[in-house]
């Protein structure tokens, strides 16, 4: 049995809920307090968030955004079966990291992006991509019309519609990230040559010039069914699971192999939210 509970947040948010599990053992965040007390039927949380946009890709038009809420929903001790198709792929965090995995590539249009060693933290908590500036600069770089924008310091825009087909591959799994979520609709700007649109793939500025490990948002979690399982590798940081989403769903193109079979955990705890704001 899936106990289900449907939440509409309120006009003023308190704060956000941190989903951060500590491998050395904590009594303070919330997952270790559940796995601390064999609260859930498997120490994991599956997530699915709504896109905005059908598929991302606008083809030289741009995509309407009304019509497609935002949202999404979290599942605690289990997943939902239903927002995904295939099997899971899982890749252990790097040592005493949680949520933090190897990627193992990215493609821009078909060229490769040099990411030989990088980590990256998986964090719907963040809405783009947070990564060093040399990468920031590889992947808008790849995108044609891209800019870059000494004066706002060395910020990227694109043309808010566009196909360049763009990857992100971790373990086995490559999933593309649609255009219209790298070109943020939100923060659009009209200009001489069109309307442009901030890109998602950002570098940190200030006194975060430097990052250990990249961020990588809902850009990319919202075009996949993601897992954060603290029970097995436990001692370690645990692991994170991608699969693809059902047929219909904003990516279609995702390929590879896995071998975790995908069901609904008995006894799990199904939250559906307007908006999802979950610090991972």
């Amino acid at each position: 049995m899936v106990t289900q509970n449907k939440a509409q947040l309120p006009p003023k948010v308190d704060g956000i809920m941190g989903l951060w599990y500590y491998a050395a053992g904590s009594s303070v965040p919330i997952l270790n307090v559940l796995r601390n007390n064999t609260l859930l039927p498997s120490d994991m949380i599956g997530i699915w968030l709504q896109s905005k946009t059908p598929n991302g890709r606008s083809g030289g038009a741009t995509v309407p955004l009304s019509g497609y809420s935002a949202g999404g929903e979290i599942t605690f001790g289990g997943v939902d079966a239903t927002k995904f198709q295939g099997e899971i792929t899982y890749i252990d965090c790097a040592g005493k990291r949680p949520w933090t995995i190897p990627v193992g590539g990215i493609t821009v249009g078909g060229t490769k992006i040099n990411v030989s060693g990088a980590l990256a933290a998986i964090d719907t908590g963040t809405t783009a991509m947070l990564v060093p500036r040399a990468i920031s600069d590889s992947i808008n770089g790849a995108i044609p019309g891209a800019i870059k924008v000494s004066t706002q310091g060395g910020l990227w825009y694109m043309p808010c519609s566009g196909d360049t087909v763009t990857t992100m591959t971790f373990g086995n799994l490559t999933f593309q990230i649609p255009y219209t979520h790298l070109a943020l609709q939100s923060a659009r700007s009209k200009t001489q040559q069109g309307d442009y649109c901030l890109s998602a793939v950002m570098f940190p500025t200030g006194s975060t010039v430097t990052i250990e490990e990249w961020l990588i948002g809902d850009i990319f979690i919202k075009n996949v069914y993601t897992v954060f399982d603290f029970g097995t590798n436990a001692a370690t940081g645990g692991r994170i699971g991608f699969a693809q989403l059902k047929t219909g769903g904003p990516n279609n193109g995702a390929t590879g192999n896995a071998k975790v079979s995908k069901s609904i955990v008995r006894g799990s705890i199904l939250i559906t939210l307007s908006v999802i704001y979950a610090m991972l």
